[in-house]
């Protein structure tokens, strides 16, 4: 089953033959357990199941959320270098 949807935050490296969660990547605090945040996934017998573990999950929600507030800064050009 082929699945079509909306998952902006997946990015899939060619050189690694592997997908990571770009938000979680980028956004994580501490150290954080999760194929998909560090070493990336590439099990694709189960990727479906995977993804959508993943973003149920809270820390991937709060990344989401601060992800989307630096692209809604940025679009209107407030973001903390606006004063230098």
């Amino acid at each position: 089953m082929e699945e079509v949807g909306g998952r902006k935050w997946l990015v899939y490296s060619k050189e690694l033959d592997r997908v990571f969660c770009f938000c979680c990547k980028v956004f994580k605090r501490g150290k954080v357990n999760g194929l998909l945040t560090n070493e990336g996934f590439c099990n694709w017998k189960h990727i479906g199941e995977r993804l959508r573990e993943h973003e149920r999950g809270t820390v991937h929600i709060k990344n989401m959320v601060t992800w989307n507030e630096l692209l809604q800064r940025l679009q209107k050009n407030q973001t903390i270098d606006k004063t230098i």
